[in-house]
């Protein structure tokens, strides 16, 4: 199994855990209208508050009484079958399927180094989730199809844009929206939701086209580097399956020492 990282949760965050940082703080952080009113501004501009979102994340399960694994479990894991995915370390290393490694290059010895394992509990929502590539096609499988455990109205939710994002002219996309979790825009014509992820010696790329119910996911186990390859593979696959002529083709591999928008986005 390889670990996936919410976007959202590292956009500011990084490896400081949201519990460590507000115990340092000498002031409360409110769930009130002044705090969702900040948070739909910054939001508005693109400008994420990774940290606000963590603690928001933290404070609703406390409110509803559930820890937030139980929630996800409860409401799309089991009724999925992702019998893979998991929340913390804990959970995934006492899990049936073998968790796979992180590695990471050693300058100074000329080869790959094992990376440790890492807590990234304090990384939720999405952030302390441990999954495969299996269990996250499933995933996927239901949005294309907009199938249950959703109403209609939900994967219509899921697919609507909250903001526009900040891009690049010699991109192979239109502009990009965001909403929910999901990147918009089009590619070759065709509606595109893509989202990315990465941890200290992790990387996921996923990737879903609903006009033809096509989807990529990829995950690996380097950190950046990984989702470069990872970006390259997913592009040639979803342009074989538009049957997109030679000619017409958007070169990734070229642009891979130059990151894209998602791959900015992780880090």
């Amino acid at each position: 199994m390889l670990k996936l990282r919410n976007l959202i949760a590292s956009l500011t965050i990084g490896y400081f855990t949201f519990r460590g940082v507000t115990a340092q703080l000498n002031v409360r952080i409110p769930l009130n209208k002044e705090f969702d009113n900040f948070a739909t501004e910054t939001l508005d501009n693109w400008k994420v508050p990774g940290l606000s979102i963590a603690v928001d994340r933290w404070q609703r399960s406390l409110r509803k009484g559930k820890w937030l694994r139980d929630v996800l479990k409860e409401l799309i894991w089991v009724p999925l079958d992702m019998d893979s995915t998991l929340f913390d370390l804990q959970d995934a290393s006492h899990a049936p399927n073998q968790l796979a490694s992180g590695y990471y290059w050693d300058i100074k010895e000329g080869k790959y180094g094992e990376a440790p394992f890492i807590n990234v509990t304090e990384l939720s929502g999405a952030g302390a989730i441990f999954s495969n590539v299996l269990d996250f096609a499933k995933w996927v499988k239901c949005l294309l199809h907009e199938a249950a455990p959703f109403f209609k109205e939900v994967h219509r939710d899921i697919k609507s844009s909250r903001m526009i994002e900040p891009t690049q002219l010699d991109e192979p996309s239109d502009m990009v929206t965001y909403g929910l979790g999901w990147h918009h825009s089009l590619f070759k014509g065709h509606a595109i939701y893509t989202h990315s992820g990465g941890v200290h010696t992790y990387g996921a790329q996923v990737y879903w086209l609903p006009s033809i119910r096509y989807g990529v996911v990829a995950f690996a186990n380097t950190a950046l580097t990984s989702n470069a390859v990872e970006e390259i593979l997913a592009c040639n696959l979803m342009q074989d399956r538009l049957k997109i002529p030679e000619n017409e083709r958007s070169d990734v591999k070229s642009k891979s020492d130059t990151p894209s928008t998602v791959l900015r986005n992780i880090y």
